[in-house]
């Protein structure tokens, strides 16, 4: 499958292989193992797992990159997932300083997500190290969901850090929630630029959380209507949330409650994907359905859309 490993911007090759390698991302090792080559054409020796607390990924390196990716929130009904949806809830600010020895003096960062990262800081650094002892391989981080969300952590502490400081050629997240506080997600913007693609999916709530009174959007965004179209002038309506709920009730596909998508319409893209369109109250109700009824959203109802925007065929599923 086709990769430009020196991007410097939106690649639809290079969103659909790391999209690709976020869902790899929640296999176990074997299952990791056997999928990465046919998949992404890696060779397994060169492939590291790592997990700890319930974060966990991989690192895989050719001739051309090396590739962290992490993965994203299990069900909440496996031990894994519940410390997953509890990381996901604590949306405390937390100083950048305690993990990151430069950056904004008042950048805040997600504690859950900051203390996800912090976990795996060490068999990181040391996978790296052993796929690329020289440094030399552009590196590329992704992620879906809670795999997202550590993928910008992992920037952050390489960006911010002086003693992890590593240059980093591309960030791709998929359905990532919001991370950074507004003086971090600026200077993010302004240290990666274009090299940060944010990827959300029609009416996918977890991008809209938590409330931009505590954290705010950074990357570009490439938004993908219901239909596959990337970037169409005007995002959904209500009446689309509305539509998308009960067609869910009806059908019998409603795993979370349909409110959560209801709601999610009051702060939904009219024109910015992402853009607030009504009071905080609204963000805190949605945070409370979204713990009580985790959304259905995964990698793959990315990866259709990916493959027909990158005219390319989807390999089988691990």
């Amino acid at each position: 499958m086709a990769f430009n490993p020196t991007a410097t911007s939106f690649d639809a090759g290079n969103a659909l292989y790391l999209a690709l390698a976020s869902e790899l991302a929640y296999c176990d090792e074997a299952a990791l193992k056997a999928g990465i080559q046919r998949i992404l054409g890696l060779d397994p020796a060169r492939t590291i797992a790592f997990g700890r607390n319930s974060t966990e990924g991989f690192v895989a390196a050719d001739d051309q990159k090396i590739i962290l990716a992490f993965r994203g929130s299990q069900p909440p009904t496996s031990d894994n997932g519940r410390r997953d949806w509890l990381r996901d809830i604590k949306q405390i600010p937390a100083s950048l300083g305690k993990y990151a020895d430069s950056g904004p003096l008042d950048a805040q960062i997600h504690l859950g997500f900051a203390e996800g990262m912090h976990d795996v800081v060490a068999p990181i650094v040391s996978a790296l190290f052993r796929l690329d002892p020289s440094s030399s391989l552009p590196l590329w981080i992704t992620g879906h969901s809670l795999g997202g969300a550590l993928a910008v952590a992992a920037a952050l502490f390489f960006r911010f850090d002086r003693q992890l400081r590593r240059d980093l050629q591309g960030l791709y997240t998929y359905g990532q929630p919001r991370i950074a506080g507004p003086s971090l997600a600026k200077a993010l913007n302004q240290e990666l630029g274009a090299r940060y693609q944010r990827v959300v999916n029609h009416l996918d709530v977890v991008p809209r959380v938590p409330s931009r009174d505590l954290f705010d959007d950074a990357g570009v965004i490439q938004w993908f209507d219901d239909n596959g179209n990337l970037n169409p002038p005007t995002g959904p309506t209500f009446a689309d949330f509305m539509k998308d709920s009960l067609e869910k009730i009806l059908s019998g596909e409603a795993p979370h409650n349909p409110l959560a998508g209801i709601l999610s319409a009051f702060r939904g893209p009219l024109p910015n994907p992402l853009a607030d369109l009504t009071h905080l109250l609204t963000d805190h109700l949605l945070r409370l359905l979204l713990v009580a009824h985790p959304p259905a959203d995964n990698p793959k109802s990315y990866l259709a859309k990916l493959a027909t925007l990158a005219g390319q065929q989807l390999p089988p599923a691990p």
